[in-house]
């Protein structure tokens, strides 16, 4: 996927560049920098990847480990 066509997709959802990027665990500012080309718009995998490790550091805190 390419800069355009995650903009195209997000406009047709209706989302904001915020409810994306909430969906995808990550900045608004990320959802802006790989609309505008300016970062690497990454792959399923690694939005899955990054979300459970998330996850799994939040799970950490509640534990007090982290």
């Amino acid at each position: 996927m390419n800069s355009n066509e995650l903009v195209n997709l997000r406009r047709r959802l209706g989302w904001s560049q915020t409810k994306l990027a909430n969906h995808l665990g990550v900045s608004q500012a990320a959802v802006s920098w790989w609309e505008r080309g300016f970062r690497a718009i990454p792959t399923v995998e690694a939005l899955e990847h990054g979300m459970g490790v998330a996850r799994k550091l939040e799970r950490l805190a509640k534990k007090g480990v982290v």
